[in-house]
């Protein structure tokens, strides 16, 4: 079950009717939300959205200079980047409902109330940004590996990436992708690629000590004439 946390949203709007002798008074409206811990699903496509804005960002506004942590935030707090990620986290409201909500405020509260239903610090780090672009980023995301060779910052899984990965995962264990994508949390789906990934080294460690020709690393003895190629365990 996803976990989930409510948090109360505030914004100001002006009453419908004027105070006599005091103009037009604003009124405060409130909306509470439930924020869902993130899909697979949900992480990749506030990935691409993300990843495009700050190229978008390099492009325009730094004219292909290279960005500064100061302009990737700047970049990420563009208002179709925030409702992108508001739609991810609040499933259960309708495409867009973040748009009259959007404030420096309430974008706090919505990544506060993201922070209780899931490590980030964990998602975050399954990304790599060593180097490359952002439109890589986008592309590697989505499952088509377009790469456009500028800018200073790549984000990629380290192993392939979360499509492949999922439709991998998939085949294994004999389940539909639809349901891994969709229906599993991130971090459900990093908790079963890191056990398939163990799974497989135990396998290959077992194999290797049964039989030590079978270690890549092995170094061979010298050549014994009439005994062929020894191996040195």
């Amino acid at each position: 079950m996803r976990r989930k946390y409510p948090v109360r949203l505030t914004r100001s709007a002006p009453a419908r009717k004027k105070s006599r002798g005091r103009g037009r008074r604003t009124v405060t409206k409130s909306i509470t939300v439930t924020v869902y811990q993130v899909t697979l699903g949900g992480f990749i496509e506030a990935l691409r959205v993300a990843t495009e804005h700050v190229f978008r960002f390099q492009d325009v506004v730094k004219k292909g200079a290279e960005m500064t942590q100061h302009d990737v935030n700047l970049a990420l707090l563009h208002p179709e980047v925030c409702k992108t990620i508001a739609d991810v986290l609040c499933p259960e409201m309708p495409r867009g409902w973040f748009e009259p909500w959007h404030s420096q405020a309430n974008i706090q509260k919505m990544l506060n109330a993201a922070s209780k239903t899931s490590d980030w610090k964990r998602l975050i780090g399954q990304l790599d940004f060593s180097g490359g672009t952002a439109a890589a980023a986008e592309g590697e995301a989505v499952g088509t590996g377009k790469k456009k060779g500028r800018g200073p910052k790549k984000a990629r899984r380290r192993r392939g990436t979360l499509y492949t990965d999922a439709i991998l995962v998939s085949r294994i264990l004999g389940v539909n992708p639809a349901e891994v994508i969709d229906g599993w949390t991130m971090e459900r789906f990093l908790d079963v690629t890191d056990a398939l990934v163990r799974s497989k080294e135990a396998a290959e460690e077992e194999e290797i000590a049964k039989d030590p020709t079978m270690d890549p690393d092995a170094e061979p003895s010298p050549l014994i004439p009439g005994m062929g190629k020894q191996w040195v365990n």
